[in-house]
């Protein structure tokens, strides 16, 4: 059983024979670190990330299709999507992260724009939110087409801030323009994870009609606890705070995560972290975490 494999059943809620493992993000300074690099400016290339995933022994790759900096009219990077099918090749599981609605609504009128629209101080002969909606639909029709396994809506959650967005906005504003993205990746048969941050949490339920097939990210909230309020079929993917792999941990300590981790996850889970690799990582303890993710998971009271 391959690594793509390996995920999809996980998705379609069958047996596999190891948790997988895949992370959103692997920067290059975590690249570097894991690598032993002194330089600071060694390129990264595929050799250095082939080892990467090696060392990890991951099973999904994550591709961002782009950023939404340059805003509404931003088009999907297609260079970048030319890889879909090479990693594909390679037996991993590819997901396309995509910017959503609201990283492009923010980039493309600014902070300022965006709260005035929001409060009804801006006309506009044309909807924003919807706008930005589309945008995140066609980076998904261009997912789709390159073969993706998997999208990944991912907005920043730091931005969507009670100065910037009141919770009745929000809901009125955002949450239909989410919805109208999971529907887009359904028309193509993808997959479609939403990345989970603390500000979404309180208005998870609202997320009735169309549900996604899994959650990212996780940061800040006890896996238990979204297990025990989403659908047993939503995938779970993350959790492991960057902040815990922030410094040396004990074995003691790695263990007790990794079981945590797993026993609240449960059947449909994604190891990983809820950021991405990052260079202010502990390396040591990243690699003793997913070799502890490896054992635990074998354990009689825990094994999948």
């Amino acid at each position: 059983m391959n690594g793509r494999q390996r995920v999809l059943r996980v998705l379609r809620g069958e047996p596999v024979d190891r948790v997988p493992r895949g992370e959103v993000r692997l920067d290059d300074e975590f690249v570097r670190a894991l690598m032993g690099f002194r330089r600071r400016r060694a390129v990264i290339g595929r050799v250095e990330q082939n080892a990467t995933i090696a060392a990890l022994n991951l099973d999904l790759i994550t591709i961002d299709a782009g950023t939404a900096a340059q805003g509404l009219s931003a088009e999907v990077d297609k260079a970048q999507l030319h890889g879909v099918g090479e990693w594909r090749g390679s037996g991993l599981a590819v997901f396309v992260r995509v910017d959503g609605p609201f990283n492009r609504l923010v980039a493309g009128l600014g902070p300022e724009e965006t709260r005035h629209w929001l409060d009804g101080l801006r006309k506009s002969p044309f909807s924003p939110p919807e706008m930005a909606a589309a945008q995140t639909r066609r980076a998904m029709d261009r997912a789709a087409g390159a073969g993706a396994d998997a999208v990944l809506i991912a907005d920043d959650h730091r931005q969507i801030t009670p100065e910037l967005a009141s919770p009745e906005q929000v809901r009125r504003y955002y949450l239909p323009a989410l919805q109208m993205s999971i529907r887009s990746a359904r028309a193509h048969r993808l997959p479609v994870f939403l990345h989970l941050a603390d500000w979404l949490w309180p208005a998870l339920d609202e997320l009735a009609s169309p549900v996604p097939d899994g959650l990212q990210g996780l940061a800040g909230v006890p896996l238990d606890e979204v297990r025990a309020r989403v659908s047993p079929a939503i995938c779970l993917w993350g959790n492991v705070a960057p902040e815990w792999l922030a410094g040396p941990r004990s074995s003691d300590e790695i263990e007790a995560e990794a079981r945590r981790l797993l026993l609240a996850g449960g059947s449909r889970y994604l190891f990983g972290t809820a950021s991405g690799l990052r260079g202010d990582m502990n390396v040591q303890t990243v690699l003793s975490l997913f070799d502890a993710v490896a054992s635990v998971s074998a354990a009689p009271d825990v094994g999948i």
